[in-house]
């Protein structure tokens, strides 16, 4: 009998690098801005083009820093520069954060509007940085209102923390139900998914609740003592990559969530406040535990 070698199995399609511009806040030492956000996307396969909106040494709440605001001329002409390289056409999604002038969240919008132009199935992830519970606000009231009036209104994600959701809004969140018609409202708006982290849920747990469409979406973890600096724009950084491969909303909302909680509990852990990223990257594409996303009523 004449043996007959079985073929080989099917490789694996190969994955292209999806690109990422994002436009936020950079600093020397710590993980905040695209400080925070460019690993998590690289080890989610991501290619990211890094654009600073400041440069500081270091996370202003060290008690001093030095450095300064970008200015929106030089974010315009860094974006501007890729534009003139043809490199837009292949960018998937901008995603934004601290801006640190009123003028610099002009300069995200007119970004925004020229990749989408280049490319009409961009994304765009606007994470509205404005303050937090406790903290109270910490940019001006013109960035805010840039924030509410141009960038929420241009952006398919939005992702404000549930203080941020209650200033956008105008109106206390009292409770979930509160909360989430605040998501719907904000909807109306202009983006078509509003995420609100930091949801108080009871005395031990923070809830993240996603809205899009006619569908709700909660993830509960327990609550992490202390503030710690950049959760939020590690948060947005990773559902916007998850969201990206898979374009599953709660499929995305759980894996974000899950990276980011070991990422925070390996950082807790220290008893200090910057990301422990690098220590527990791992975390990134290994979690070693799980939280899903479940369906809200």
């Amino acid at each position: 009998a004449t043996l007959r070698a079985e073929p080989p199995p099917p490789r694996p399609a190969r994955r292209h690098a999806t690109t990422i511009l994002a436009i936020q806040s950079q600093v020397v030492m710590g993980h905040v801005g695209n400080a925070a956000a460019v690993l998590p996307l690289q080890r989610l396969g991501h290619e990211v083009w890094a654009v600073p909106t400041v440069l500081y040494s270091n996370h202003p709440a060290h008690g001093g820093f030095r450095g300064r605001v970008s200015g929106a001329g030089e974010v315009t002409d860094l974006v501007a520069g890729l534009d003139e390289r043809g490199a837009l056409v292949r960018c998937a999604a901008v995603l934004s954060g601290y801006l640190g002038s009123a003028q610099n969240g002009a300069a995200v919008g007119d970004a925004v509007a020229l990749v989408k132009r280049r490319n009409p199935d961009a994304l765009y992830l606007c994470d509205p940085v404005m303050g937090h519970e406790g903290a109270g606000f910490f940019v001006p009231e013109p960035v805010r209102r840039t924030i509410a009036e141009r960038l929420i209104p241009a952006a398919d994600i939005a992702t404000p923390n549930h203080f941020e959701l209650a200033a956008l809004v105008g109106a206390p969140l009292e409770d979930l139900g509160a909360t989430l018609s605040a998501c719907r409202a904000l909807r109306a708006r202009g983006p078509e998914t509003v995420i609100c982290t930091s949801v108080p849920a009871g005395a031990d747990h923070l809830a993240t609740l996603a809205v899009s469409g006619g569908a709700a979406w909660r993830v509960e973890t327990p609550r992490l003592a202390g503030d710690l600096f950049g959760a939020g724009d590690l948060f947005a950084a990773l559902f916007l990559g998850h969201y990206l491969a898979r374009h599953d909303l709660g499929a995305a909302l759980g894996a974000a969530i899950t990276s980011a909680f070991g990422v925070l509990v390996a950082t807790a852990a220290t008893g200090k406040r910057e990301l422990r990223l690098i220590a527990a990257q791992d975390e990134i594409v290994r979690p070693r535990q799980t939280f899903v996303a479940v369906p809200v009523a």
